[in-house]
């Protein structure tokens, strides 16, 4: 029966099922170097990494000189600078840079919840009770007053 219709089919299916796992399974592998990375690039592409860094690394330096406040990440300020690079030149050019000059990187601050505490915090120091539905519809007639200013703006450039 193992010549018969039914198995190559079979075998078919084996093959599938193991290229998916094969797709999105776990890797196996440790992720590739810096140095692998770069050698996998074309000469073209290799070009435009050194190009950017270098352009990266002077906008870094014109950044906040202040020594209270943390250096910007350069992955930070090359999303900002490049957001339409590819994702993986991207990461190239921030690791490229973090290797010749390692940044120290700062946790970020939640700056959210400080807000949220802060209108608490005037909230209750006002001596009024504190209406969670009345602020949250308003925070939402907020929000969409303002994303209908910014669809408006979109329509007036184009």
């Amino acid at each position: 029966m193992a010549n018969g219709l039914a198995a190559p089919t079979m075998r078919k299916e084996n093959d599938i099922l193991a290229a998916t796992r094969k797709a999105f399974g776990k890797l196996e592998g440790k992720p590739r170097s810096l140095e692998q990375r770069l050698q996998s690039l074309t000469e073209q592409e290799l070009g435009l990494v050194v190009q950017t860094a270098q352009f990266v690394k002077t906008a870094h330096s014109f950044g906040d000189l202040r020594p209270s406040k943390p250096k910007e990440p350069y992955i930070d300020l090359t999303r900002k600078m490049y957001p339409k690079l590819s994702f993986h030149l991207q990461q190239i050019i921030a690791d490229v840079l973090q290797d010749a000059e390692p940044i120290e990187e700062q946790p970020k601050k939640n700056t959210r919840d400080k807000i949220i505490k802060g209108v608490q915090d005037s909230y209750s120091k006002s001596g009024e009770p504190v209406d969670a539905k009345a602020t949250v519809s308003n925070a939402q007639d907020k929000a969409e007053e303002l994303k209908d200013k910014i669809l408006e703006s979109l329509k007036l450039n184009d």
